[in-house]
């Protein structure tokens, strides 16, 4: 879609990535001018994410939409990584079900984690796509016995397996982000809701 690198990104490469090790980071490949529509397509309605989730710790707003009811914007890139991944999936590969809700989280500076090491709930199929609208903050995945680190950059876009993709005992990896050093830091996290638009992820 214009205003993207999605068109020329090697998505065979990225559906083996996701098979093999669960997880994908293509760095800015979302441009300014489509995070910037992004961003401007997020509803008005922010609240503040509960402090603790079971074992998880977070820090953030955020506000969402189900996907059918999203900017075009916002579905456009959706629909784009789900047909290509779908497109490129290895043989016996099952497809990819389209995403089915949105959520912008917002982060401002300080020390320590935006959200500390998890797994996203049992309902969360398909992949999980992140795309860091703008700021910066380092950003965690476990790899099998490796932990893999990075600071994120405007238009990242991470890729998560998500619980039961590709096969019926996959588990989404165990990730996390830390606050932001300077500034804030949105992103726009796109899920595919097993129990239909709207559901409880945990039940």
């Amino acid at each position: 879609m214009p205003g993207t690198s999605l068109d020329v990104v090697d998505w065979t490469s990225v559906a083996r990535s996701l098979v093999q090790d669960g997880w994908i980071r293509l760095e800015s490949v979302v441009r300014g001018r489509t995070c910037a529509r992004l961003v401007g397509a997020a509803p008005v309605t922010w609240e503040r994410e509960p402090e603790v989730v079971g074992s998880v710790h977070q820090s953030a707003v955020s506000t969402g939409l189900y996907f059918d009811r999203a900017a075009i914007s916002v579905r456009e890139v959706g629909l784009a990584i789900c047909d290509a991944l779908t497109e490129a999936r290895p043989p016996g590969t099952p497809p990819i079900p389209c995403f089915n809700e949105v959520r912008w989280s917002r982060s401002q500076e300080g020390a320590g984690p935006s959200i500390t090491a998890h797994r996203d709930p049992p309902l969360c199929g398909g992949v999980i796509a992140i795309v860091t609208l703008f700021g910066q903050a380092r950003f965690r995945v476990w790899s099998g016995a490796d932990v893999v680190e990075w600071e994120t950059t405007d238009g990242d876009l991470v890729i998560l397996g998500g619980n039961g993709w590709p096969t019926e005992a996959s588990r989404c990896p165990v990730h996390e982000a830390e606050l932001p050093a300077v500034g804030d830091r949105m992103i726009l996290t796109y899920r595919y809701n097993k129990g239909g638009p709207g559901a409880d992820y945990f039940a």
